[in-house]
């Protein structure tokens, strides 16, 4: 027998023990006979709830993308694994451990088969239940095509609660009880003449005090941790907890000094120390990786059935990098491994949209939605990439059926909140923004958004402070910096305007809006030369953007160069027939060269689409343009 630590050795002959056995009725609740609802099993009902209290909570789902009857769906799951992962565990253990120990033979069982299910009277290994649930919960994000390792954080917040109550069951059930000692910590345990350790309760403490404060201390400081940390300092956690208390628990197999309980928690302390560090270098793919191969189902299939489940998680790492040309590799070579992964369709859409592959982003976002009717994050996503083609009743569609199927999807908030600023509703812009604000306060692309909105209805000090606030959470967010620009440039502060314009381009060489915004800035500070340069290069790297032939055409017509004025206005409205200020800029510089007739049908034609976009300003001076020319 190993020996264990004398804590209290050099009293333990001269002190009475301080406490007594408690003999509390093991039944919670008498139903009927002796039916009736036991402590042990009421544990893991406390255990679930609390799990589905917490999956179901507004942040929580905007972490793991899943809705509140998905929490319902993946609790099943779990526990299904836990129940049948714990069990099968616990029969292995048992057969193992020595008779004389309390082991059983397999004949026992072959003649009592009730006996192989009945978690009634307890059994259940919890490393078998951990790799049950983990299985359970890989199955569930599979199914639900969501990311495994916020699920994992999330669900690890109240399992040292659940483990210590289960813990606290077992004692009450008089099971597992600790190693024989004289030690004041000792109890007289029913149907044994000796004293042992309360074990169970040392374990039930540690969970409490020391593992149950540090989780939920790292997801109140979730920014700076990886997704996937939290579940790996609770392996850790549970490792050294239980590592110490196997010095006080009775072993079963005992091999070089130390149980087998004991090689299994000393890997689990040093596997989740590694992971954290490990995740928090370089990324979470690898650690959610070695997360699958690990479980049973990895076991069972083999780690070769994860390859794709590796490239989409490793797509999603790079999209959060900013590599999206990567991304697109990566998410390829998750579809051939599994051409149905509709998250790596839809990873590999927005990657390409970020990459300005428009078609390719759509093609990919139609897949994903047709493969998963159901999947929010794919309408979402196809909401901006029709928004940026310009189609804006079908992005606001698709953003308003991603908020439906998923409420607490901040970022689809965020994105319907774009496209109903584009498509001119600034108001309810501002709402949806909002709505992504509460559930993502540091949402820097909801701010972002709200910024733009802000803008369009004139609240310009908003406006700054929102695009501030962007900036402050997201110091590289080349798009807050180019809106910033514009609201500086509506205040008069053109040198700060160009300032933040030209933060934007050296973030995003390809920015094509932060020049656009420059070449507006430059050109209202009298820099017309450099509101050409602008301008130029935006067409050169979206040759299809209207707003920047207008914006050139406002720019030659300062410097007086009214018919390439006229001409690059004209190709502003070829573009995009609805490009309002192509019409007002060229009607403007067609009354410099005295064509009035159709000086006013420009600005007729940018008063009527001014007004179908509820900008009141622009529409007033659109009509009083038409006034002028027609006295």
């Amino acid at each position: 027998m190993i020996p264990v630590p004398a804590v209290f050795a050099t009293v333990a002959t001269l002190v009475s023990h301080w406490f007594e056995y408690p003999h509390i009725d093991p039944v919670a609740i008498h139903l009927f006979g002796s039916f009736g609802i036991r402590w042990y099993g009421l544990s893991y009902v406390i255990g679930a709830l609390l799990v589905y209290l917490q999956l179901q909570s507004r942040r929580s789902r905007a972490r793991t993308g899943i809705s509140v009857e998905q929490a319902q769906e993946f609790v099943v799951y779990a526990m299904l694994g836990v129940i049948i992962g714990g069990r099968i565990f616990f029969l292995i253990a048992d057969l193992l451990t020595p008779l004389p120990a309390g082991g059983h033979t397999i004949n026992y069982y072959l003649s009592n088969p009730v006996e192989i299910i009945a978690i009634w009277h307890g059994g259940m290994a919890f490393h078998g239940g951990l790799i049950g649930a983990i299985a359970g919960i890989v199955l569930f994000a599979r199914r639900a095509r969501t990311p495994i390792l916020p699920l994992l954080d999330e669900t690890s917040l109240w399992i040292p609660l659940a483990i210590a109550l289960t813990r606290i069951a077992n004692f009450i059930n008089a099971e597992l009880p600790g190693r024989v000692t004289d030690s004041p910590l000792g109890m007289q345990f029913p149907n044994m003449t000796d004293y042992r350790y309360p074990s169970v309760l040392f374990e039930a403490a540690g969970m409490l005090v020391l593992v149950l404060p540090v989780l939920w201390l790292m997801h109140a400081r979730g920014d700076r941790w990886r997704p996937g940390s939290i579940f790996w300092a609770f392996i850790a956690g549970y490792g050294l907890v239980r590592t110490v208390v196997e010095f006080y628990r009775e072993p079963g197999i005992v091999f070089l000094g130390l149980t087998g309980a004991q090689y299994l928690t000393i890997a689990m302390l040093v596997l989740g120390i590694v992971m954290i560090v490990r995740s928090q270098r370089q990324g979470v793919a690898a650690a959610a990786f070695i997360l699958a191969c690990l479980t049973s189902a990895g076991a069972l299939f083999g780690c070769s059935s994860f390859t794709g489940v590796r490239h989409t998680l490793t797509c999603g790492d790079k999209i959060d990098a900013r590599a999206y040309q990567s991304a697109v590799d990566e998410c390829t070579a998750a579809l051939a491994a599994n051409p149905n992964d509709s998250v790596a369709y839809n990873d590999r859409c927005l990657a390409s949209y970020e990459l300005g592959r428009l078609p390719d982003a759509l093609k990919d976002c139609n897949a994903a939605v047709r493969l998963d009717p159901s999947f929010a994050m794919a309408y979402s996503n196809r909401c901006l990439v029709l928004d940026k083609q310009g189609d804006f009743a079908g992005a606001v569609s698709d953003c308003a059926k991603a908020v439906k199927l998923d409420t607490a999807l901040g970022g689809a908030h965020s994105n319907l909140c774009l496209a109903r600023n584009d498509a001119g509703d600034y108001a309810g812009a501002i709402d949806e923004c909002t709505a992504a604000l509460k559930i993502k306060p540091n949402d820097a692309k909801a701010l972002n958004n709200r910024c733009l909105a802000r803008e369009n209805l004139g609240a310009y000090r908003a406006a700054l402070a929102d695009c501030t606030s962007a900036i402050a959470i997201d110091g590289s967010l080349a798009m807050a910096y180019s809106n910033r620009c514009l609201v500086r440039r509506d205040l008069k502060d053109l040198k700060g305007a160009i300032q933040d314009c030209t933060r934007a381009i050296v973030f995003d060489p390809n920015e094509s809006i932060a020049l656009n915004n420059r070449c507006l800035a430059r050109n209202d500070a009298g820099d017309y030369q450099g509101a050409i340069a602008d301008c130029t290069q935006a067409i050169k790297i979206a040759p299809r953007e209207a707003i920047a032939y207008s914006n050139r055409c406002l720019a030659l017509g300062n410097l007086k160069q009214y018919s390439q004025a006229v001409a690059d206005c004209t190709q502003a409205v070829t573009v995009d027939p609805k490009e309002a200020f192509g019409y007002y800029n060229r009607g403007f510089f067609r009354a410099q060269l005295n064509q009035r007739d159709a000086a006013i049908a420009d600005f007729k034609k940018a008063a009527a689409l001014f007004q179908a976009r509820h900008d009141r300003t622009d529409y007033q001076d659109a009509q009083s343009r038409i006034k002028e020319l027609s006295i």
